[in-house]
């Protein structure tokens, strides 16, 4: 072994340079198929966390009416409970909304909540979602306006000593109580947040069917089958999407018809 060691030792000094082409290319090699594993786990469990993820869809609007198309993940504020009773496989449902502007706080501390990691969410958040609430009732905790749930590191950063029933000066005169404090969120999730607050404490744009300014979530039962065409065959949709179109219809014709000025059959007549 001795003997062998030495051979090998020579060996590499007399070809310094392949060996450390060799060498080199190793590490590469083996820190880009790791890399490449740990990307790939990550994608896989992307979203996987929240309970019953197989059974968890964002409503997504594909749409051409009277010759306007629209495709959009955006929704009315009436979508999440108003078309519940046209189809009985929705179990629960949640609607998130994303303001444009920042939030200015002004107490304890002068700092800025940051609109794109600022959340206005149903009650229902934290039965729809797997975000793990560290303090607080998650059934609770978004039912009364003006209550904000905090992320732990703006938690921390805003109140040293605990923050869970402390109260948030925003906008100069708002009081918004601190009712739960959660995880930091995950980085695989394609929801980010650093604070949420209840979607009562907002001043909706405009509660009608043809307003498309918020994200709606539905979680459907076991039951429910999200492949099964629709009977009869329409547009290519499943059961549960003619089921959400034809409440939908019923429910916006009127504001559809007056704000185009024509009927729905008219409208569909002129796309066919």
């Amino acid at each position: 072994m001795k003997s062998y060691l030495k051979l090998a030792i020579r060996n590499l000094l007399r070809n310094r340079e392949y060996f450390f082409i060799n060498v080199f290319g190793l590490a590469v090699g083996m820190a880009c198929a790791i890399m490449v594993m740990v990307y790939i786990s990550q994608q896989a469990k992307y979203d996987n966390f929240h309970p019953a993820s197989d059974r968890l869809y964002r409503v997504y609007l594909d749409s051409k009416l009277g010759g306007l198309e629209s495709k959009v993940a955006l929704t009315s504020s009436m979508f999440a409970f108003g078309l519940k009773p046209y189809v009985p496989e929705i179990e629960q449902s949640c609607r998130i909304f994303r303001i444009d502007r920042n939030i200015t706080v002004s107490s304890p501390v002068s700092t800025l909540l940051e609109s794109k990691e600022l959340l206005y969410v149903d009650s229902t958040f934290f039965d729809l979602f797997g975000f793990k609430l560290i303090q607080g009732d998650p059934r609770t905790c978004l039912n009364e306006p003006r209550s904000i749930v905090l992320s732990q590191s703006i938690a921390n950063q805003l109140f040293p000593n605990g923050a869970l029933g402390k109260v948030l000066t925003v906008e100069k005169e708002k009081k918004w109580k601190v009712t739960g404090i959660m995880e930091d969120c995950p980085d695989n999730s394609h929801l980010h947040y650093k604070s949420l607050v209840s979607i009562s404490s907002l001043i909706m744009p405009k509660k009608d069917w043809t307003s498309f300014n918020l994200y709606t979530y539905y979680r459907f039962n076991e039951q429910a089958d999200l492949v099964e065409t629709a009977d009869p065959p329409f547009l290519g949709l499943s059961s549960i999407e003619y089921k959400l179109f034809k409440g939908f219809i019923k429910e916006a014709g009127d504001e559809i018809e007056k704000t185009m000025g024509k009927t729905i059959s008219e409208m569909n007549s002129q796309d066919e």
